[in-house]
């Protein structure tokens, strides 16, 4: 478009042109100063998943009920308030999750067991899942897991005195192979349970409501074994040493027991998100675990 000036008599075509401009730029001049409006043409842009979640200004996360030290737990300073109640690894994530999306952070702790924590995922109720879960082919049916925070082998408690009982005197380590046909004891809806009918074909397995139940029942020796990953076996070794007495522990060397968060099978963003955090976030191990949360197992 010319420019005018006192010298050049702007065409109809001209006129109408310059308009058109004015008329454009204060439409636009609002969106460019307003917060609110400035901040939906930003949210705008974003993946579906990520621009629910600062619409809503929440990030829903979900946990069991129950508490997985050192992944999230209640401090001794509980006021009976979940959320600001709770501490641990997968807490101190969801937290920096929360503070990168600007939202605020709630957590969903209905689920009575891994498995319905999962289901949460599947059905969008919750964003994520962050709440100690394995990865198992069946899950990712239904939802997609980031890649691992961490990595743990598999592990057994032992009832020396039962298995020897059941099976005649010798290694207790020959006896505890993919043959053995004795009583397992696991959670029910969990990992371990689906991965032993799978792992110990041949073995009578039962499920309890919770782990305590797990422990309840080889140290009398209603199970011969007790099957889980080695983080909570060491745990429970360092913390019960009257449990030393009946019980012994063994690492299965040749299966690892992969811990990731879930998202519902649609948040391809939010997943990629999560991935470049984890990358970002120190790896630890089973015994670095113990260590770094040492004062919290002592205090339970």
């Amino acid at each position: 478009m010319r420019p005018f000036d006192a010298h050049t008599r702007p065409s109809r075509l001209d006129r109408r042109r310059f308009c058109l401009s004015l008329a454009a730029t204060a439409l636009m001049t609002p969106a460019l100063t307003h917060p609110a409006l400035a901040e939906a043409m930003e949210n705008a842009a974003l993946a579906p998943e990520i621009r629910a979640i600062k619409e809503r200004g929440q990030l829903i996360v979900g946990m069991t009920r129950f508490d997985s030290p050192p992944f999230y737990y209640r401090s001794s300073a509980a006021t009976g308030d979940q959320s600001p109640s709770l501490n641990g690894w997968d807490v101190e994530f969801a937290r920096s999750l929360a503070r990168l999306l600007d939202v605020e952070l709630v957590l969903n702790r209905e689920a009575a067991a891994f498995n319905d924590v999962v289901e949460l995922a599947s059905m969008g109720a919750v964003d994520v899942a962050i709440s100690k879960l394995s990865i198992t082919a069946r899950r990712a049916l239904t939802v997609q897991f980031t890649t691992p925070s961490i990595n743990l082998r598999h592990a057994l408690l032992v009832n020396r005195a039962a298995l020897a009982q059941r099976h005649g005197e010798g290694d207790v380590k020959a006896m505890l192979n993919r043959d053995f046909d004795g009583r397992l004891g696991v959670i029910a809806n969990s990992s371990y349970a689906e991965t032993a009918k799978h792992i110990f074909t041949r073995a009578t397995l039962r499920e309890f409501a919770n782990w305590d139940e797990v422990v309840e029942a080889v140290n009398r020796g209603a199970v011969d074994l007790a099957y889980r990953d080695e983080l909570e076996v060491k745990k429970l070794m360092r913390l019960r040493p009257d449990l030393h007495l009946n019980l012994g522990s063994t690492l299965i060397t040749d299966i690892r027991d992969s811990i990731a968060f879930a998202v519902p099978g649609r948040s391809a963003q939010l997943l990629s998100v999560l991935n470049i955090m984890l990358a970002q976030r120190q790896q630890f191990d089973a015994n670095q675990l113990l260590d770094q949360y040492s004062d919290i197992f002592a205090a339970t």
